[in-house]
């Protein structure tokens, strides 16, 4: 009888843990790791790029616009001055001034002569100097601006 008791006893005490249920099993673990804090953190990075692409959209239709108020204008008054417009590097151009603007190649402020070195771990403490292309300047060391004549 000693024995079926304690194959008893060892068959309840099986039931009951195997029915207690983990915080994992109901995805309420959101420690470092776990899927649910995985799935949160790629929530967060599609809520950002989801962010910056309205953002984009906004400027383009921003330009869009300025565009079709432009042609709008040319259209219905030919003879007539057209309105100022905003170019992409932020200058305000009008009929008046257009003259004194005009686009000229000046040295990229984001690298050193198109490349910027970037220091690469390989492991085993070794670490190598990488040129990399400037992403703005596209390796060619200046960009080409609207500046103002002085």
């Amino acid at each position: 009888m000693k024995s079926f008791e304690k194959v008893l006893l060892m068959f309840a005490f099986t039931m009951i843990f195997t029915t207690i249920s983990k915080a994992q099993d109901f995805l309420l673990d959101c420690g470092s790791g776990s899927p649910s804090w995985c799935w949160q953190q790629q929530q967060q990075i599609n809520a950002m790029k989801m962010q910056n692409m309205m953002m984009q959209q906004q400027i383009l239709q921003f330009y869009r616009n300025q565009a079709a108020a432009v042609q709008q204008q040319m259209m219905n008054n030919p003879f007539q001055p057209i309105q100022g417009v905003v170019t992409y590097d932020g200058n305000y151009v009008t009929p008046e001034n257009v003259d004194n603007y005009s686009r000229c190649n000046v040295k990229c402020e984001h690298c050193d002569g198109g490349y910027n070195q970037k220091r690469v771990y390989f492991g085993n403490n070794q670490i190598r100097t990488v040129n990399q292309r400037c992403s703005y300047c596209h390796g060619k060391g200046y960009v080409s601006k609207l500046v103002r004549n002085e």
